[in-house]
């Protein structure tokens, strides 16, 4: 006959084990679930020396996506966390759609060819102890809204970055790319929007906490406008695109 205390005591030691191996960060917590009040998983940076990251992203010859992290203030830990870790050591996570996929342990990470159409990856910097590092409230992550491209692309292709500030008032500018580029737009707004570049059909949300960039192959030639869907149904054109042929 099964002892009931003895089944009370496995369960207990199972829940104890899984709380112990979140806090060790061998389970990592997810974008979707974030929240950004609580300090069990934020860490809110203070002082001079604030990490801080910045990625490039480029196709990856299996049809994936290729990343170079270039970072600031912050060491990447090789193992357990020693006793003095400070919020200028941790890791870096890779989400895809807001769940965790990977860590990079080194200057470049590679994410496997996905399947859909668009997806949201962010490169994020955590704690020695699985939190997020923050300041302000503004994550210390790079996001990217990605257009999986029809057929895989010339990795030697061009990649155009172009950074778009958006403030109420601003004229539209416009760009010019060639066909076949990767094109990254990085965005920066003065407002919560969701940006909608049309002819490509990539949308995302916005906000002056929640920068980004929109990453796709520029496969259409054409002249294409991004619209920006304000709060109370505004709208207005904030950049024109064209894709040389």
């Amino acid at each position: 006959m099964n002892n009931p205390f003895r089944v009370l005591l496995i369960l207990a030691a199972m829940v104890t084990a899984a709380a112990t191996a979140f806090a060790h960060g061998t389970e990592h917590p997810g974008l979707d679930t974030l929240d950004v009040s609580d300090p069990t998983q934020i860490l809110q940076l203070t002082g001079d020396a604030i990490p801080g990251l910045t990625v490039d992203v480029g196709r990856g010859s299996d049809g994936g996506w290729d990343f170079s992290v270039t970072l600031a203030n912050f060491e990447i830990l090789e193992g357990d966390a020693p006793a003095d870790a400070t919020s200028n050591t941790g890791h870096v996570h890779v989400f895809v759609d807001g769940e965790f996929v990977k860590r990079i342990d080194g200057a470049t990470g590679h994410i496997d060819p996905l399947e859909g159409i668009i997806h949201e990856i962010a490169v994020a910097l955590v704690s020695h102890d699985d939190r997020f590092l923050a300041l302000d409230g503004q994550l210390v992550m790079e996001r990217f809204v990605m257009l999986e491209p029809r057929s895989n692309p010339d990795e030697e292709a061009p990649t155009s970055v172009v950074v778009v500030r958006v403030a109420d008032g601003d004229d539209a500018p416009t760009v010019q790319v060639s066909r076949g580029d990767l094109v990254v737009l990085r965005w920066s707004v003065d407002a919560e929007m969701e940006l909608h570049l049309h002819g490509y059909d990539v949308e995302s949300e916005f906000a002056p906490d929640n920068p980004g960039a929109m990453v796709f192959v520029a496969e259409f030639a054409g002249r294409f406008s991004v619209e920006a869907h304000l709060e109370g149904g505004a709208e207005r054109t904030v950049l024109f695109l064209e894709v040389l042929p």
